[in-house]
């Protein structure tokens, strides 16, 4: 018998016979029960932790619900796992266990039982068995092929030579073509801290990244192996990613290749920005009432890796407060004439994509419609010349790394750019300079920034460019934000337009995390003005806004938990060009998961939370 205002301690066990991809558990609670503490890592408040441990790990996201609350996984191991949170009881009674529901959305059934305690003296408890629904979808089965693809590869690599694996053979024939050629060189990571580790694995993307340690005896060290000639053709070195930029002939390419602690060398390729200027979007992302719900920017500072910013628009005004550049582009593209500059004036936009996607983010409507965040600090670093593009994916990892390094209070980066060249699932093992941009990304990870990238606008269903494929990055897609006829844009027709729908131009592949609106979008503009731009480019700032959001709103909120509350979205699409189903962003409801309190106030009972029974 409990009395009311008594506090029940409710258990959800499953067993797990095999490993499962992607579990829900939702439990229905008696009438009555108004469940309020939910122990979760990285949730569970401190009166909960004196009765009992966390429970499982792997279940890091949850919704609250007055009737069923809601338990997330990723992964699941196989074992048993235990969840534990409290409800407060409104009515005396005895309460018996009801069934949950567990959604298994990959492998075979599974055993769950739920069980009901009393906090203080024992109850009456009650253990039901059940049997689990399976459901297998081809996205989810994609991306289990992708974890065998990724232990395929692993043991390939290991049986064949170490000297041929490390350089290209694209570098090489370039080398003994040209002479000498721009690689980047990966070096092996001791820390193993981010992107690939030494035993060639990847890390899960929900592992707690560390900040990498600087690099700089590291890569001195490799350098001296080289000859002197070599050891004056260093482009550019970084303070946290274990690799640097040189240019090499064919001798230094095979001094490289014998050095065991070089892991790979590539071609430093490059790409372009993922937009094409020919304001609804916002609206459909639920971003616009960000400000409104007390979350829009104040105190929070986001990274805008583009082609720069229109640093005196009034729509920026006191609000930039770092600035750099990283530009190979010729003899140097930043405004100084250089490869790399940093301070006042070196993140000047001379094309205009950069202004536009900050102010997605960030605008505060004094000219251009307003931002998502509109109180935001705002950090430039160009790395985009005036013809949209940029030489080289090292100039990308300088700039992440020079935040990480410079600014380690950053809440959000986003990178509305790619390389030309597209992978089919996740690239962190793939190039010496997909492996560096990976480390790049777990540094700002391990900062507590959440990383946002476009998927790119080839119109490619089976691959996107670097650096949306980093494991780690939110990669982002983007559907149309009107309805209208038949329209061309970057290259592909679509017969009609719709919200919802996603643009043909759109790279997706089955890691594409989710889709958000796109096209077009009305901001900022070159020289003050306003603009209109539609791409995989203005879709993925509106991620990048809603993350730092999400940590304003719940400051003790992982970088992982933000990640997937965004893509917990209960809004999906159905893309019939692939067949697959992706997330669309809803902000929102992001907020709710994280913090259901500033949505619905709980109200409070001392330091407890209190819900009033029904009636």
């Amino acid at each position: 018998m409990t009395n009311t205002r008594s506090w029940l301690r409710i258990t959800l066990s499953l067993d797990t016979g095999a490993d499962r991809y992607f579990v829900a558990i939702t439990d229905a609670v008696p009438g009555g029960l108004r469940p309020t503490d939910l122990a979760l890592s990285g949730v569970a408040g401190p009166d909960l932790q004196k009765v009992s441990d966390e429970g499982s790990h792997w279940f890091r996201t949850r919704r609250l619900d007055s009737r069923a609350p809601k338990f997330y996984a990723e992964f699941l191991p196989t074992g048993r796992h235990e969840l534990h949170y409290f409800a407060r009881v409104g009515n005396t009674g005895d309460y018996l266990a009801t069934p949950a529901v567990a959604e298994l959305m990959y492998g075979e059934s599974a055993r769950a039982r739920t069980a009901i305690e009393a906090a203080g003296p024992a109850s009456t408890e009650k253990r039901a068995e059940l049997n689990h629904a399976q459901r297998t979808t081809n996205e989810v089965a994609m991306k289990t092929i992708r974890g065998l693809c990724a232990i395929c590869i692993a043991l390939l690599a290991a049986a064949l030579p170490a000297q041929a694996q490390r350089v290209s053979a694209a570098a090489q024939q370039q080398a003994q073509r040209d002479g000498e050629v721009r690689v980047v060189v990966m070096l092996r990571d001791r820390a193993a801290s981010g992107g690939v580790a030494a035993n060639g694995r990847l890390p899960k993307r929900d592992a707690a990244p560390k900040l990498h340690p600087r690099v700089r005896n590291d890569v001195d060290g490799v350098l001296s192996a080289l000859p002197a000639r070599a050891r004056g053709q260093v482009l550019r070195r970084f303070e946290r990613v274990p690799a640097f930029v040189m240019l090499a002939d064919a001798n230094t390419l095979a001094a490289l290749a014998r050095d065991r602690r070089v892991v790979r060398v590539d071609l430093d390729v490059g790409g372009a920005g993922h937009a094409v200027a020919p304001d609804d979007s916002s609206v459909q992302n639920q971003v616009h009432q960000l400000a409104a719900l007390g979350v829009g920017g104040a105190g929070m500072k986001v990274g805008v890796v583009d082609s720069g910013i229109d640093t005196d628009h009034a729509d920026f005004l006191g609000r930039i407060v770092g600035q750099a550049c990283f530009c190979s582009v010729g003899s140097g593209c930043c405004p100084n004439g250089s490869g790399s500059q940093s301070g006042a004036g070196s993140a000047e936009d001379d094309h205009g994509h950069g202004t536009n996607v900050a102010g997605i983010i960030g605008g505060d409507g004094t000219v251009a419609p307003r931002g998502a965040l509109p109180a935001v600090s705002l950090v430039a670093v160009k790395v985009i010349d005036r013809n949209n593009r940029f030489n080289s994916t090292s100039d990308v990892v300088a700039a992440l790394d020079w935040l990480a390094t410079q600014h380690p209070d950053i809440d959000a980066v986003n990178l509305s750019l790619g390389t030309d060249t597209l992978f089919p699932g996740d690239c962190d093992t793939s190039t010496a300079w997909a492996q560096a941009l990976a480390v790049a990304v777990s540094n700002l990870n391990a900062l507590g920034a959440v990383v946002t990238a476009s998927s790119g606008n080839q119109g490619n269903l089976g691959g996107m460019g670097a650096p949306s494929c980093v494991r780690n990055v939110v990669s982002a897609a983007a559907t149309w934000d009107f309805t209208g006829p038949a329209i061309t844009f970057l290259g592909c027709t679509d017969a009609a337009t719709a919200p919802l729908q996603p643009t043909c131009f759109s790279n997706r592949t089955a890691t594409t995390d989710l889709f958000a609106a796109g096209a077009f979008v009305r901001a900022p503009g070159f020289n003050g003005a306003t603009s209109n731009f539609g791409g995989t480019s203005q879709a993925a700032p509106m991620v990048a806004a809603c993350a730092a959001a999400l940590k304003q709103a719940a400051p003790a909120s992982t970088v992982a938990q933000r990640m997937e509350a965004m893509t917990l979205s209960p809004t999906r699409l159905q893309d019939g060009a692939t067949g697959r189903s992706y997330p669309y962003l809803d902000c929102r409801d992001a907020l709710k998961l994280l913090n259901p309190a500033m949505l619905n106030p709980i109200q409070l009972e001392g330091a407890r939370p209190l819900v009033r029974p029904r009636g």
